[in-house]
């Protein structure tokens, strides 16, 4: 242990006998790496780059035999412990300076059960792992927008995507998970054993145990959807944003758009003069049947002058991959997010003044549509605001360091002016590092946070895992 010592869960120094981390590392079948060896460097970088911390060890866990060692380590010697699945989350919780960190980075691995349509997934798979695994059995799990998002972190936040509205959150689909308590004890949940801890993993974001497997219900994957982007300029986003609202009011369930404001990427697809100007692009994605889904989508393509309209049939993780390059690991990225009752004017002229300020070339507003079996499923799950119909996502990135404060002044600025109109909070999963007490609150405003209270103390006294 060169470098960084062990800290506790309020960031204070904490002496641990060199005997007893020797102990771990060597029962660890999955290895471990501490701060000057080979990799460790490597290993502790996670996909938001403004997130730099250092792990006092890097557990690198192959079951739940080894996140139970850690797990118990951390206990008996009160050291912050993380857990990193995808390493996708926006506040970086995977890393805590001076932890330990239990790694399943490197365990990715999706098995398919086709005749039963149920997939077992390890807790480092991402978004395209489950895709290309459920794919080729004419299957599918309903998830996020970016690929390259853990499916980890994303399921026990709750998991939004393009398919929600049509079948509900990915957490609606776990049915059980293998998991290791903050007493270090190794545990199946579901609906039947342990059912307030698997409710507990179902949208809360986590707490009180380890996730060491994940075991999922799955749908059947319809050959092809309409789907892609429509982009139009900047002096068009009025149209574009009061066309959303339409549309949005009028969409069947297996309809579903998203609002996009930024500037323009560097895309073939773009004309070239356009490139680092605003945009404002109308993403869509229909499941039904291609006559069905042409009448439907022809209205987000029948106005104005598009400078491009990608829609067509086409596999649906083609479509799922649409954003990954829009979001690759290594940037710096600050994100604020706020779900809506409603999509009015007021709203839009706010998202409107503040996409035309955007100081990055990287940055966005992003407007979701929500409903359908999004608001109908919540019964068995703890995901918060399954009523709303819209969530906002003002997602700054950049490259530069010096550009912090700029950057995440216009996210503060911007997300500050959409809550003051909605006043109802944000989502789990987009906390941030600084995120206050107030919205985390609202992040789970309608959660039984007593009942949460008592499954952690009755699986995590301790608070270990938290």
């Amino acid at each position: 242990m060169d470098s960084v010592s062990f800290r506790d869960r309020q960031g204070e120094p904490v002496q641990v006998d060199p005997a007893a981390v020797r102990a771990l590392r060597e029962e660890l079948a999955g290895g471990s790496l501490a701060p000057g060896e080979p990799g460790y460097d490597e290993a502790r970088q996670i996909w938001n780059a403004m997130i730099q911390r250092r792990p006092a060890l890097i557990a690198r866990c192959d079951d739940a035999a080894d996140a139970a060692r850690c797990v118990r380590f951390a206990r008996d010697h009160g050291v912050a412990l993380t857990v990193r699945g995808g390493g996708h989350n926006i506040a970086g919780r995977a890393l805590a300076e001076g932890g330990l960190l239990v790694d399943f980075s490197h365990r990715g691995r999706v098995e398919v059960d086709a005749s039963a349509r149920r997939a077992h997934v390890e807790p480092g798979a991402t978004l395209a792992d489950v895709d290309a695994a459920t794919t080729p059995h004419g299957l599918l799990l309903p998830s996020g927008i970016v690929s390259e998002t853990g499916i980890a972190g994303l399921t026990v936040g709750g998991g939004f995507g393009w398919l929600s509205r049509r079948y509900g959150l990915t957490c609606d689909h776990l049915e059980a998970v293998e998991l290791v308590t903050g007493e270090g004890e190794v545990l199946t949940a579901d609906q039947r054993e342990h059912p307030e801890l698997f409710w507990s993993l179902r949208g809360a974001g986590g707490g009180a145990a380890v996730v060491t497997r994940f075991h999922y219900r799955l749908r059947l994957a319809d050959d092809a959807m309409t789907c892609g982007l429509i982009v139009r300029r900047a002096e068009e986003s009025e149209a574009v944003t009061r066309r959303f609202g339409e549309l949005t009011d009028a969409a069947s369930e297996e309809l579903t758009y998203l609002l996009v404001l930024r500037n323009a990427p560097p895309a073939p697809f773009l004309p070239e003069e356009l490139h680092g100007r605003p945009i404002a692009g109308l993403a869509v994605c229909h499941g039904g049947d291609p006559e069905t889904a042409a009448r439907e989508v022809a209205p987000a393509r029948d106005f104005g002058d598009p400078v491009a309209d990608l829609v067509d049939r086409k596999p649906f993780v083609e479509h799922q991959q649409m954003l990954d390059p829009l979001q690759p690991k290594g940037r710096r990225y600050y994100w604020k997010s706020e779900y809506l009752d409603r999509f009015d004017e007021e709203t839009a002229a706010v998202l409107r003044e503040h996409a035309a300020r955007i100081p990055s070339p990287h940055a966005a507003i992003l407007v979701f549509q929500l409903g359908g079996a999004v608001a109908r499923n919540g019964a068995q799950t703890s995901a918060a605001h399954r009523d709303a119909r819209f969530i906002v996502n003002v997602a700054g990135a950049w490259e530069d360091a010096d550009d912090d404060e700029e950057n995440v002044a216009w996210v503060r600025d911007c997300w500050r002016n959409v809550h003051r109109i909605a006043g109802r909070g944000g989502y789990v999963n987009f906390l941030t590092e600084d995120s206050g007490e107030d919205e985390r609150e609202q992040s789970q405003a309608d959660v039984d946070l007593a009942r949460l209270e008592r499954v952690r103390r009755r699986y995590d006294p301790d608070g270990v895992v938290r």
